[in-house]
């Protein structure tokens, strides 16, 4: 590897020394973000002819490399899932991935320390390097896929349609990788129940690549989904964020998702299309509703709990329950209610509620949907419950 001459002691020297002064008279110290994270050194970063640089094994960990270092030539030689970086202390030239590229000094000695030019390595590592001058801050940023790599993320998305067609839930274990932490859940309710008891039909209003590296992409949808046949849905719009990874023959897969935020469609509507009970069906769910209600605004949490079907983490609600009871005086009433589904074991039932706490002054109308399942001749409330809108009044 070439070296620059003009590197010796006395220039060195002189670096450290212009680094020193900076330092001194800069009213803010420089910081380094990743993503909009600090990255943390040993020791502060410091200005070297007007470029940042910091300790070399820091900066390169936290870019997620392996690192080795020749003391006897002063070569680092990083490796990272995506880069392979060489270079030597006052070296003109880098080696990126087999190729040369100008270095001009970014690896220097200086006070014993080893430091290399900030921007030069993130950028050489696929990165969005910006300069903040008011917060003495450099900030850096994964870069975003290109074309063709979105599309590939991207085409997973359209495999949906076709999946929510197919009658078993079975084939939606092929979205998910086989590491996904959600795969053990989907596996148990398929094992359960292989046929779905809803088809749905999803529009994808919007999808973007929000995060993007070799292994890992991030992507935010907002989708529309509408019940097709079956069993009761509630329509909504739901913004989520799906993690997704490649498998070993470069195919992206669902590792994990989260439901951002929801929307339900046009949930006053549901209260007007109730549909035929028997009169003693309708009346023993009335009842049950009732009970729960009384149960809340008496703030007894053994009666809420005989409205209930047993579930994991019911002790957990029951606790949540006296927390918030003993913290506020939320009175309820029951303004219009339908039964949307019914059949001789399952409903589902639409309520809307008056919610009012009179000590704070605040009153809520809610629209809620829950449904309910016939236990040993008894009608009881199941755990989902879904609140399809909050109003404050």
């Amino acid at each position: 590897m070439r070296k620059l001459a003009l590197f010796g002691a006395s220039a060195l020297l002189l670096f450290g020394l212009a680094g020193t002064a900076s330092a001194a008279g800069q009213a803010k110290p420089i910081q380094v973000l990743l993503n909009g994270e600090p990255l943390q050194f040993a020791n502060p970063p410091v200005s070297l002819s007007g470029s940042t640089y910091v300790e070399f094994r820091s900066l390169f960990t936290q870019l997620g490399y392996s690192i080795q270092y020749e003391a006897k030539t002063k070569t680092i030689k990083a490796k990272s899932a995506e880069h392979e970086l060489q270079m030597s202390v006052g070296g003109d030239v880098a080696f990126v991935d087999g190729q040369t590229v100008p270095a001009n000094g970014q690896l220097k000695s200086v006070n014993g320390r080893t430091l290399v030019g900030v921007r030069f390595i993130a950028a050489l590592s696929g990165k969005n390097v910006n300069w903040d001058a008011a917060t003495s801050t450099v900030q850096i940023a994964d870069k975003g896929p290109s074309a063709e790599e979105a599309a590939a993320v991207l085409s997973l998305f359209d495999k949906i349609p076709a999946l929510e067609a197919s009658p078993k839930k079975a084939d939606y274990l092929t979205l998910f990788s086989p590491d996904s932490p959600l795969r053990p859940y989907f596996e148990e309710d398929v094992a359960k129940s292989p046929d779905k008891e809803t088809l749905t039909s999803t529009t994808f209003l919007g999808k973007e690549v929000v995060e993007y590296s070799k292994q890992e992409a991030t992507v935010a949808t907002k989708e529309h989904t509408v019940r097709v046949s079956g069993d009761f849905y509630f329509d909504n719009v739901s913004d989520m964020l799906y993690t997704l990874r490649p498998n070993a023959s470069g195919q992206w897969l669902i590792y994990d998702m989260e439901q951002l935020a929801i929307e339900y469609d046009k949930p006053e509507a549901l209260l007007d299309k109730a549909v035929a009970v028997p009169e003693a069906e309708k009346t023993a769910i009335e009842a049950l509703l009732k009970a729960q209600n009384d149960a809340f605004n008496a703030e007894d949490t053994e009666a809420f709990r005989k409205t209930v079907v047993p579930f994991d983490g019911l002790d957990e609600t029951v606790e949540s329950l006296k927390q918030s009871f003993a913290e506020v005086d939320i009175q309820y009433s029951i303004e219009k209610t339908a039964i949307v589904s019914y059949s001789e074991d399952r409903a589902i039932v639409v309520q809307a509620k008056l919610a009012e706490a009179k000590k704070e002054g605040v009153k809520l109308r809610l629209i809620q949907g829950n449904e309910l399942v016939k236990k040993d001749g008894k009608w009881l409330f199941d755990e989902d419950e879904y609140v399809l809108k909050q109003e404050e009044l």
